[in-house]
């Protein structure tokens, strides 16, 4: 889906292997994890501090790094 109604995506990141996709959603304060077909949503983390920012993926290694903004 192009939008997310109700969420203020940020920080967008892919795992191509694994065809999932990775945001902060600010308006929870919370790291979200898609399926790329946009199923399967599910928090991973949440009470972020407002200024978390930044998500990267490193497939080959399995892992996901984000800043917690504090």
């Amino acid at each position: 889906r192009a939008a997310v109604p109700g969420q203020d995506v940020r920080d967008l990141a892919l795992d191509p292997y694994a065809a999932r996709l990775y945001w902060i959603d600010s308006s929870r304060a919370a790291l979200v994890r898609a399926n790329a077909d946009a199923s399967g949503e599910a928090v991973l983390i949440s009470g972020l501090d407002a200024n978390a920012r930044g998500v990267a993926v490193q497939p080959l290694r399995n892992a996901l790094f984000y800043s917690s903004g504090s």
